[in-house]
């Protein structure tokens, strides 16, 4: 990249990122009588640098409405937070985090969204990293979405556990190949639907109508035809045959494009190498696993979900616990929801539900708290909820 002289702007370079990416080079070049033709050379390969590395791509409000209008919207099972907080579902290409207690719902809602994704036919990638995930307990939330669907819906086309893949990783090591070794069948996706896509282009190129392509006017191609059907059927027939000779090749579901990917949980990878000096790449392997998730989920378009636990709260400097892996992880996730386990009753029985609070979302403003309980489909809205009685913010 060519280098720019020191003080070839006389200090009229943007002092921001943002500034700077907004700048017209142009204008900015040619002011106050211009400059060498290296150095605006030299100031154009800076700015495209920039843009190419650190730069979220430019978007124009008609693009950003087609963007939205195409983005994929998966559901987490519980319509409250879909519907309220989530705006339609989880958004394909984000980063959303579940935090909260133990026994908060955090792997019961990983495990609804799990199944609903499968019941869209949709690949599901789940990382298990504290071995909590049961096949028994999978099989039992699909089969009570199924039944809570009803009728409504009919008897399931396929078993949607069949495009859930289990992952087990105990180590951030094993995290990293893994998102790895799924960048790479994306790519390979991608090229094989290159080339599906240019042997169509070249059976029919350009979108010509056949007559044209063949060489004929509409009216000698309607005299053509029927001395051409003998000639078609008997290639049907040609083809019938060979298809009945060569089985069918079964799709394997490394095939398919991965729309919801699931690590539960990633602090119990990434708080053990975290401060102590347990670890001295630590902050490292933090910073490439939020990477790695966040690429990923940018390539492919998938909604990448994953589970934190609390800390702090037990000293009187800070009474209110807080997401683990520091400051580092805290502005990664897209979406924040913080679920807190149902408070028992003053008679020791069962008391109110529990809550799920919205702490950040590019849609909404923090602070939005709905009720939801855990049921046997996972973390499902209260009864009251289901009856259609409308949804209400809860008291903080």
């Amino acid at each position: 990249m060519p280098l720019l002289q020191p003080g070839a702007l006389g200090g009229r370079l943007p002092r921001t990122v943002e500034a700077f990416l907004t700048t017209d080079i142009q204008a900015l070049a040619h002011a106050q009588g211009g400059l060498l033709p290296e150095d605006e050379e030299a100031l154009q390969a800076l700015q495209e640098e920039v843009v190419r590395k650190h730069a979220p791509p430019v978007l124009t409000g008609t693009q950003l409405f087609a963007h939205l209008e195409a983005c994929t919207l998966l559901p987490t099972g519980c319509q409250g937070i879909d519907s309220e907080m989530l705006r339609g579902g989880m958004r394909g290409g984000q980063v959303v985090e579940l935090c909260g207690e133990s026994a908060s719902g955090k792997t019961q809602l990983c495990l609804g969204a799990a199944v609903q994704a499968a019941r869209l036919g949709k690949r599901v990638v789940y990382v298990d990293t504290s071995n909590a995930l049961r096949a028994g307990r999978l099989r039992q939330v699909a089969e009570a979405q199924a039944a809570a669907a009803g009728a409504a819906e009919g008897p399931p086309a396929f078993d949607p556990l069949k495009v859930i893949e289990v992952r087990r990783c105990y180590d951030v090591h094993a995290l990293l190949g893994t998102l790895d070794e799924l960048m790479a069948q994306h790519a390979q996706q991608r090229v094989l639907a290159q080339q599906e896509q240019q042997g169509q282009q070249q059976q029919w190129p350009q979108g010509q109508p056949a007559e044209q392509q063949q060489g004929h006017s509409p009216q000698q191609g309607g005299q053509q035809q029927q001395q051409q059907q003998p000639a078609e059927q008997q290639q049907g027939q040609q083809q019938q045959q060979g298809q009945q000779q060569q089985p069918a090749r079964r799709r394997r579901l490394e095939d398919l494009p991965v729309a919801l990917l699931v690590v539960d949980a990633l602090s119990a990878l990434i708080s053990p190498v975290l401060g102590g000096g347990q670890h001295s790449q630590g902050h490292a392997l933090l910073a490439a696993a939020a990477v790695g998730l966040k690429s990923f989920a940018a390539a492919s378009d998938a909604v990448v979900l994953v589970s934190n636990h609390l800390v702090g709260g037990s000293d009187e400097r800070r009474h209110e616990k807080r997401p683990a892996m520091g400051e580092s992880w805290r502005n990664q996730p897209s979406v924040r929801i913080q679920l807190w386990r149902p408070a028992p009753g003053e008679d020791g029985g069962g008391g109110q539900p529990g809550r799920a609070m919205l702490r950040a979302s590019p849609f909404l403003p923090p602070g939005l708290t709905l009720p939801c309980v855990l049921g046997e489909a996972g973390l499902t809205d209260p009864p009251a909820m289901q009856d259609g009685a409308g949804w209400a913010p809860m008291q903080q």
